[in-house]
Parts: C-alpha cells; structure tokens; sequence
C-alpha cells in the first residue's frame, strides 16, 4: 500500500511538473547582430516587445558592433583613448576582463589585430605577411586597455594599434541583456537565441524544458544535423566551432579562432565546444576560451575550476571517420542523444 501511494505521489508530480504555463505565447524573429534571433515567451497578457527589442538591439550595435563606424568599440578601435559612460561597452570590458583573467590570457578581445590580419575581421581580407607578426602580436594583450583612476569615463590605451573585438561575447551578452528586459517586464517563461547562443527560462508552452540542439561540425553550408539535445533549465547555452568559419588558401585551412599568443588560428583537433552557464555571456566567452585551449586544456581547465559551474560538451575530430565526443557529467545528465 505504502509503495502505491508513493507511485501515486510521483505520478501526480510529473503531471505537476508538465503543466502548461498560462498566458499567451509570443514569437519574435528577425536578422540581427549579423545572423538571426528568435525568441518565444509567455506572457499573461499578450503584450508587443517588437518595437523594445528592436530598440535593444540597436542600442547594442552602437555600443560593440565593429560593422559601425560609429559605435563605442569602433571610435575606440580609430582612437588613443576614449571618453565614455556607455554602460553595454564597460559591462563587456568588465566580464571580459574576468575570463581574461581566469583563462590566463586565452580569452582576449584586444586579439582584434590579429582578426583582422588573417581575415577575419569586418575588410575579410587576409593582411597577413609573417614578417609583420611579432609586431602585430606586441598589440595583443587586454592590460594594454586601461581605465583611468582619476577620470572613470576615461578609458586609455598603452599604445597606439590596441583594437577591441567582443564578437566572442557580444551576442551571448545581448541573450542576457533581452533576458533582463522580459523578466523586468514579468515574463518568467522564455528562450532567447541569438545565432544559436541560448537562454531559457521556465518551461515551453507544452509545460516541458526548453531544448536546443548541438549540430554536428559539418562543413556544408546550410545542412545541419543533431549530435545532441539539450534540456535547459534555466541556464544558458553556447557553442564556438571551427568547422564553418574558415578558408583555405595555398591548401592550407585557416580557423577563425586565433590563439593571442601564438598569433596563429588555432590548429587542433577540437571541433566545437558547447557550454552551459548560468548566463549566455559566460557561455559564450568559455565556449570560445575552450576553442583557443583544445580538448585537452580545456577539459583540464573545468576539472580545475568547479566553482564556476560550468558544462560542456566537445566534439573533436578522430583518427579515423567521424567525431569524438566528450561531456562534462552534469552535461550528460541534461543531453539527449536525437
């Protein structure tokens, strides 16, 4: 009798769990930040956000997009030093600063010459000429950016030629900042994805985990295909990969990944690493500090680091045909395999 009850007991929590939230389902889309966004949210009284996202969106370009002549990061890129209180622009000087920090200088944003240089950067032609690198790489290096003591708007550079690059933040950042905006507005169910970095909350309309996919590192254009499911509750999701962004010239494979120290894109077998933070930007910053680090340091890297409450799930090229997979134990307990 004691076990029926119990069996009832967890039978009508399950139903608990999956029921449906009330209030009526929103769906946004669109281009944005040089890809495309979507987010579905429920709210109990079926408001508008367009015209609020839309604004959201713009405000943030203005700040950190380098496809702006005239935002915060490009006046700052052009100039010696910068007078500013914009709030985007310091928030991502500050959180980039901590991963900076924490990875050991592999998470950089002032890697931004070096981007431009191998082609990766808003021109997308290649300036590289290996007898320039040891002086391009002297540009690299985020305690070059300093912030005055005696003028907080201040924000200075050591030396001339010191560039900014937020693009391995900036849209896991927007995630967040869209996040805040909803839960502001009372919405406590919703998924926010920007070029496939994701933030959820609460549950889907149908009353169950938001889920996301991993696609597997293919090299086509327009093909994806699943490597895993994800259910998130209430947590973030990111993913960095080499297996798109690339060229190849001379019959060698360039990534956009550049490791700062070396100066050259990353060459390993790590393909993609998706990660899971409480935040998108955090997700985001780690996905692409993993990238620069490969399998091996970057799985290091978490063993060493628990505290931060990070997952991951990596996907690296084998001997042979086909992928090696590897997660983190709190990854698998969220992962389906499609």
């Amino acid at each position: 009798m004691k076990n029926r009850w119990f069996c009832a007991f967890i039978g009508l929590l399950l139903v608990a769990c999956e029921k449906k939230p009330e209030g009526i389902v929103l769906q946004f889309s669109g281009p944005a930040q040089g890809t495309s966004y979507s987010i579905v949210c429920i709210d109990p009284v079926g408001r508008d956000f367009q015209t609020a996202i839309d604004s959201i969106f713009a405000v943030i370009d203005q700040s950190l997009s380098t496809y702006q002549p005239n935002s915060t990061i490009s006046r700052f890129n052009r100039e010696d030093s910068l007078v500013t209180d914009d709030l985007h622009f310091r928030e991502m000087l500050s959180q980039s600063d901590k991963v900076y920090q924490l990875t050991g200088g592999l998470f950089d944003p002032t890697v931004m010459p070096l981007v431009r240089a191998w082609g990766f950067g808003p021109e997308k032609v290649p300036e590289m000429r290996m007898a320039n690198l040891d002086s391009i790489k002297k540009l690299v290096g985020f305690p070059q950016v300093v912030f005055d003591s005696e003028e907080p708007s201040l924000i200075r550079k050591k030396q001339p030629g010191v560039q900014l690059d937020f693009n391995a933040i900036a849209q896991g950042y927007t995630v967040d900042v869209l996040a805040d905006f909803l839960e502001k507005e009372g919405i406590y169910h919703y998924m926010i994805e920007i070029g496939g970095e994701v933030r959820a909350k609460g549950k889907n309309p149908e009353g169950k985990l938001w889920t996301l996919g991993i696609e597997q590192p293919l090299e086509i254009e327009g093909i994806s295909v699943m490597s895993a499911i994800v259910n998130l509750n209430n947590r973030a999701l990111a993913t960095s990969g080499n297996y798109r962004k690339f060229y190849i010239k001379d019959g060698v494979k360039y990534a956009h990944t550049i490791d700062p120290f070396s100066g050259y894109p990353v060459n390993h077998t790590l393909l993609s690493a998706s990660v899971l933070a409480e935040t998108c930007a955090t997700a985001d910053a780690y996905a692409t500090a993993f990238m620069v680090m490969g399998f091996e340091r970057a799985w290091k890297f978490l063993e060493e680091n628990p505290e931060l409450g990070l997952e991951a799930y990596f996907i690296s090229s084998s001997k042979g045909e086909g992928w090696e997979i590897r997660m983190t134990e709190g990854m698998e307990r969220v992962v389906e395999v499609p």
